[in-house]
């Protein structure tokens, strides 16, 4: 009886926190004194290829040392780093799924206990950090997908933390650099099967790599959006969110009426991303852009690393000029969503030429120019299709 009434609590629980879910189916010193300290929910929300894994990573093992709670911080999600990329999944997601890979009922129970641990953390008076670079499918979303995920976020908040969340995003240069590394990461999976929206299995028998094939190049890969007889890969789709960061900030400002924050990754001193969120963001003690000697003496042995770094798997297929061409796209793709934040923007670390001395600039060559601030996610996700199309035209003659 104990067991049913548990169940019975838990779906209640859950009915009330979201309510359209169908059930069953730079270096700082802290806060300077004087300063009142208000409680506070991050959410560092990608997008991929962004360094995500090393602050997640770096962040978790702070937990585990004791660092955060040291300093009033909750790390809200599993020691494997995997907690809230589930529940992620379901907020941005819910019961909706395209394929058989989602095990729903898994995201959905663990968002409902993460839910509770934040809750209750929360009411503790603890500030809360939690990650996942899947967040940043909420620039892919339309209208009403984004209005609906974000309600269902917003319900996950606790209560107090909904009007003041926190939502940090990268900004990663050369622009189409950051499109080479998710090239490199959607055709490094080991598995063709996914249970995300990036891309779709062709062959249900779980191949070795060493029988799939070469994979495309990057050239290939943007135009055909295809590993013969291995996967089908939604270009689009990873454009719009995975290389998209002022998009991704635009989504969560717009609909989660979150204040955001943009990290330059460029400006970040000797390029620690990990240690720009732990000082900058999460404001622990540092000095010199890393955690100060008495906050490292509690994580001995803790320092943020690297990871996810891939070698090319192959060719790019694309000469110089082609990759600016890539470069100067995406450019204008930021600039469309930039244009349309406008202000509602705190950026750290500013070095691109889109930022000066850490605060938004009016961008005016930008917003201000005649068809450089129209192409949205959509339409730049064609002209680099078209691109690629035409660098792998190239290629295969060259090749002959």
């Amino acid at each position: 009886m104990a067991v049913i009434l548990s169940a019975a609590l838990l779906l209640r629980l859950f009915s009330v926190a979201f309510p359209h879910t169908r059930i069953g189916g730079k270096s700082n010193a802290g806060v300077r004194s004087g300063q009142v300290r208000r409680q506070r929910m991050v959410l560092l929300v990608g997008p991929h290829k962004s360094a995500s894994t090393s602050v997640q990573s770096y962040l978790v093992k702070l937990g585990k040392a004791g660092v955060l709670s040291q300093h009033n911080w909750k790390w809200v999600g599993n020691e494997r780093n995997k907690g809230f990329a589930e529940a992620s999944r379901y907020l941005l997601m819910g019961d909706t799924t395209t394929t058989g890979e989602r095990d729903v009922d898994k995201e959905r129970s663990v968002a409902l206990s993460l839910q509770q641990v934040a809750q209750e953390e929360w009411d503790k008076g603890t500030n809360l950090v939690a990650a996942a670079e899947f967040l940043d499918y909420a620039a892919f979303l339309s209208n009403e997908q984004a209005t609906v995920a974000m309600d269902r976020m917003k319900y996950w908040l606790p209560e107090k933390a909904r009007g003041e969340v926190e939502v940090v995003v990268m900004y990663r240069t050369p622009r189409a650099s950051h499109m080479v590394s998710s090239w490199k990461q959607q055709v490094g999976f080991k598995k063709a099967k996914t249970n995300e929206p990036w891309r779709l299995a062709l062959d249900d028998k779980h191949p070795k790599r060493n029988k799939l094939g070469m994979p495309p190049n990057f050239s290939d890969w943007l135009c055909r959006g295809r590993w013969t007889n291995v996967m089908q890969y939604n270009i689009t789709t990873i454009i719009s969110a995975q290389v998209n960061p002022f998009g991704v900030a635009r989504a969560y400002h717009h609909y989660l009426k979150a204040n955001v924050t943009m990290i330059d990754m460029a400006g970040v001193s000797d390029g620690d991303t990990p240690s720009s969120v732990v000082c900058d963001v999460l404001q622990l003690p540092c000095q010199n852009g890393r955690l100060d000697d008495a906050a490292a003496a509690t994580a001995t042995g803790v320092a943020p690393k690297t990871r996810n770094k891939r070698p090319n798997p192959t060719d790019l297929g694309m000469t110089t000029d082609e990759i600016e061409e890539a470069e100067e796209i995406l450019r204008d793709m930021d600039c469309f969503y930039y244009c349309r934040l406008g202000n509602a923007l705190t950026v750290l670390s500013g070095k691109d030429d889109v930022f000066v001395e850490g605060k938004i600039t009016p961008w005016k060559k930008c917003c201000q120019q005649i068809g450089k601030n129209q192409f949205d996610a959509k339409a730049s996700s064609k002209r680099l299709i078209d691109l690629g199309c035409r660098a792998n035209d190239r290629f295969q003659r060259e090749k002959k």
